[in-house]
């Protein structure tokens, strides 16, 4: 799955780096003799680092707008560098104008779609933030404790960068997002290696000063050397022993069968061949490739109980995915009108396939319990068909 966080990063740390070398211009001296013009072009170099700053923050706003509560942070750094209240006026501008051409757009194309889009986002409610962390924590206990103790030595050391940059940010998902996931902790990953970056420095100047002090530097140098070694092999050993198993094949096998039983429907504008789609809120993934690639025209739907009855089903023909918890929710003993329109849908279908992802390893034993949330097709589904 690719997600937008990893995308917006190299935008965001874009522009950090540039607000960060806008102090460049500032910190240049010079004599009396020199002439004033090298003095203009430290401040042209000094705006026009602050201007591609700026463009660089919109785009990552624009590309998710969670980041918009990163703005203090960034700003702060502009402002710290320049110490110019225009020139920060000036970067506010591009950061606020750039994201607003997705509203603008899609009020002159597509307004009903986009609203829709932001009600659904808003309205999901999968996890709680208490949630977020346990999540974020069966991943990677290791960099979250690290990153968890480097924050309180953020705030004792009243580093405002670090402050700026993850309170408002877990702030805004906790209370605007709606839906909390894992994948939005990789904002914060940058940050919070910086801050543990600093305070195994500090720790090591510490170490070296504590043991020696004759050689402080030394000591501080070898201190330094053992603690980034052992986080380098250790990471590099839980890394090496996640990216050699195989969680795929489940799903490539799902997908193969269901572009194997999907009717060509070619271009016809009719629904005699199309088929409708059904599953999960995930079940989007499996539209892509048959629709775009494969030539095979299909409609996706949502059978989660409290979304199924906002669309009516378009088609005669169903195929439908059902994982272990939809099938729970079909066949339990909770019982409303959406769930007894899917149940008697469901039983109106065979089953055509049935698939079953495999764990071959203890995913209560680091690192292996990160596959908790790689989930890949679950632990078990039946493709289904009224055709």
């Amino acid at each position: 799955m690719i997600v937008l966080e990893s995308m917006l990063l190299p935008f965001l740390l874009s522009s950090l780096l540039f607000a960060v070398y806008s102090a460049m211009g500032r910190k240049s001296k010079y004599s009396n003799d020199i002439k004033i013009e090298n003095k203009i072009c430290d401040n042209i170099k000094t705006i026009v680092l602050v201007l591609i700053s700026e463009i660089f923050l919109g785009l990552s706003i624009f590309t998710k707008v969670p980041v918009v509560s990163i703005i203090p942070a960034i700003g702060f750094i502009v402002y710290t560098n320049t110490k110019n209240l225009k020139l920060l006026s000036l970067w506010i501008i591009p950061v606020i104008t750039i994201p607003l051409i997705w509203p603008v757009y899609a009020i002159s194309n597509e307004f009903n779609s986009w609203v829709d889009g932001i009600i659904y986002q808003t309205e999901r409610k999968d996890i709680t933030i208490v949630d977020y962390v346990k999540k974020i924590f069966n991943i990677d206990p290791v960099f979250l404790l690290l990153g968890l103790v480097a924050l309180v030595f953020a705030g004792i050391k009243r580093d405002y960068l670090v402050l700026l940059w993850t309170i408002p940010y877990l702030i805004f998902i906790a209370f605007f997002g709606a839906t909390t996931r894992h994948f939005h902790f990789l904002v914060l990953i940058p940050i919070l290696s910086i801050a543990s970056a600093k305070l195994i420095i500090y720790l090591s100047d510490k170490i070296s000063s504590h043991l020696s002090r004759q050689h402080p530097q030394r000591i501080q140098k070898l201190s330094l050397c053992f603690i980034v070694s052992g986080i380098v092999i250790f990471g590099l050993l839980s890394t090496f022993s996640l990216i050699t198993i195989n969680l795929n094949s489940s799903y490539f096998e799902l997908y193969g069968s269901i572009v194997k039983i999907l009717p060509q429907t070619g271009k016809e504008e009719n629904n005699t061949k199309k088929v409708t789609l059904l599953g999960n809120d995930n079940i989007r993934n499996y539209i892509w490739i048959p629709k775009y690639v494969l030539g095979k025209d299909l409609y996706s739907k949502d059978a989660n109980p409290h979304n199924f009855s906002k669309e009516s089903i378009k088609t005669d023909e169903i195929l439908w995915i059902v994982d272990r918890m939809l099938a729970r929710d079909i066949l339990g003993d909770e019982k409303g009108a959406s769930l007894q329109q899917i149940g008697s849908i469901y039983r109106d279908t065979h089953t055509v396939a049935k698939f079953r992802q495999t764990w071959p390893y203890d995913r209560d034993v680091y690192p292996y319990t990160s596959l908790k949330e790689n989930f890949g097709i679950g632990s078990s589904v039946q493709l289904r068909a009224n055709y």
